[in-house]
């Protein structure tokens, strides 16, 4: 059974992986310099981008400042040296096989795709996004589907990790851009498993810090799983929160001591409650509007492109019903609110040029997490809730598969005007994005 297990996962990956990298959109945005951050650690041990000036003066130096003199993005240096093995790995990998390569690069007409295969990453950087997202989607999802063994058989926990994979966000948001949202679905799934592992293996605590230490320089909204996870930690007894804090502070100290080099403070301006880009935290005119909008509206709305992650609240509640299954339940609901809460309470709530509820889909291994009662009861239910199960999975694909291979609802940001300055086409249930490329839509 346990080379079964492992079998179901291996195949799990590499059919997300070929099936999100094979997706054609591409979203790069804000995390178009996070190849050029990894090769820069790599080749030079930093993480600024002097060296790509040209690059930057043709981009008109689109979210670069320089605190200490060198041109460096705005956003968390996480997320580019959680990418850097990856670049190295890919690297690596093109060297080893150019022989093989370079005939098939000569006779290809994409420039992109013939830099790739030549190894020239800075060139193909769109593409090594692509990978190297997919591939951790990938990964987010196998450890979904562990996690998911923990409480049920094989069946249900490949269901569980598929859903994730495809029916919701991890497929248009996720691996479409080598962003913050991709690394933060690995970090959580990989903090929430090393944190159910932890009531047999209490050094798993201190795993689990680590992680949700360098998540937060990833992102810092893991400020919330984080605190979360201290509770938690904290009401299984004061080893285990020891624990925790241990694994959390050598890698915040690390941080720390590279961001008081720069910045002079010991957090990017990213990372402290006015300094974010979205503008600051806090009750704003829109507030009503950002709370609806994140589960509703037919732009931005979680629940509109990921309809099964309804069944997270029938599924906490199948898990609060069950004494040893409350405390994780409670973990998963108090990281959802708190999230929720938080993403609300930023300005721009609606997330820029975007496609789907990115704010909120940091957060999707959560909200998968408890649909694993729900699913594990399926053959309880009722024809009617089955069809309805069935039904919202199959929205969830249709929507996010869309919006992972055609252009047009990216294009919905800025036609036929840009979303920053016309918020109210958030609510356009007659213009949602996830009917763009439809004939006769744009």
């Amino acid at each position: 059974m346990r080379r079964l297990k492992g079998q179901a996962g291996v195949l799990l990956g590499l059919a997300v992986f070929v099936l999100h990298s094979a997706s054609p959109v591409v979203t790069s945005g804000d995390s178009r310099w996070t190849v050029f951050q990894a090769l820069s650690f790599l080749q030079r041990g930093d993480l600024d981008l002097d060296e790509y000036q040209p690059r930057l003066q043709a981009s008109g130096y689109y979210a670069i400042t320089r605190p200490d003199g060198h041109y460096r993005t705005i956003y968390p240096a996480g997320t580019a040296l959680l990418a850097a093995p990856a670049v190295a790995g890919l690297q690596a990998a093109l060297g080893a096989f150019h022989f093989a390569l370079e005939p098939l690069a000569a006779r290809i007409h994409s420039p992109a795709l013939a830099a790739l295969l030549r190894g020239n990453l800075e060139d193909s950087s769109l593409l090594v996004e692509l990978l190297i997202a997919s591939l951790w989607i990938a990964l987010a999802a196998v450890l979904l589907y562990c996690i998911a063994l923990e409480f049920t058989g094989v069946g249900t926990a490949v269901a569980v990790a598929l859903i994730f994979a495809f029916a919701s966000p991890a497929w248009s948001t996720g691996s479409r851009a080598l962003g913050m949202q991709a690394a933060d679905m690995l970090l959580l799934s990989a903090a929430l498993l090393a944190g159910i592992h932890a009531a047999r293996r209490p050094a798993q605590w201190t795993l689990a810090g680590a992680i949700l230490s360098f998540a937060f320089f990833t992102r810092p909204t893991n400020a919330i799983p984080a605190a979360v996870f201290a509770v938690w930690a904290l009401r299984t007894g004061r080893k285990p929160l020891i624990l925790l804090i241990a694994g959390a502070l050598p890698i915040a100290a690390l941080f720390a001591v590279r961001n008081f080099s720069i910045f002079g403070a010991l957090l990017e301006p990213y990372a402290r409650p006015a300094g974010a880009p979205q503008g600051s935290l806090g009750v704003h005119a829109s507030w009503a509007k950002a709370l609806v909008g994140h589960l509703v509206s037919p732009a931005r709305g979680l629940f509109v492109y990921a309809p099964i992650l309804l069944g997270a609240m029938p599924g906490f509640l199948l898990w609060w019903r069950i004494p040893a299954r409350r405390t994780l339940a409670a973990v998963l609901a108090a990281i959802a609110v708190l999230h929720y809460l938080l993403i609300s309470s930023v300005p721009i709530w609606w997330g820029g040029f975007c496609n789907g509820p990115r704010l909120f889909s940091d957060i999707l291994p959560v909200f998968v997490v408890l649909l694993i009662p729900l699913l594990d009861s399926w053959k309880a239910r009722s024809l009617a809730a089955r069809t309805a199960i069935a039904v919202a999975i199959a929205l969830g694909v249709l929507i996010n598969g869309w919006s992972a291979c055609n252009p047009g609802p990216a294009r919905w940001n800025t036609i036929p005007n840009d979303i920053d300055y016309h918020t109210e086409r958030v609510w356009d249930w007659s213009d949602p994005p996830f009917l763009r490329g439809l004939p006769g839509r744009t």
